[in-house]
């Protein structure tokens, strides 16, 4: 009887644990989709590009000129684009009211 009581108490820890594991990795996922940067029409492309710090973008300016690279930071209207893309070792300060366009990947994550 006692071996009985054993496997069916290790069994028991054992669903427990597995339950726990799926709940990690269910928050996991939930965050990851949650830090996933989404364009908001109704706010300025100043605020949306300010909720993608730390991603990767291309942004076009009204030169036609385009950059890839995160953004670092956006304030008093100027955007910091760090590593850009084909130049690693360089940065870029822009003007926020230049930018025009922002594309960034928001699926296939």
């Amino acid at each position: 009887m006692a071996e009985k009581n054993k496997k069916l108490f290790y069994g028991s820890i054992a669903a427990v644990l597995l339950g726990f594991v799926i709940l990690y990795a269910g928050s996991l996922y939930a965050e990851e989709k949650a830090q996933c940067p989404m364009f908001n029409c109704i706010s300025s492309l100043e605020d949306n590009l300010r909720l993608m710090t730390g991603k990767t973008v291309t942004v076009t300016l009204n030169s036609g000129a385009s950059y890839t690279g995160k953004v670092k930071e956006v304030k008093n209207k100027l955007l910091i684009l760090e590593k850009l893309s084909g130049k690693s070792y360089y940065d870029a300060l822009i003007r926020a009211d230049k930018v025009i366009a922002v594309e960034t990947q928001v699926r296939g994550f």
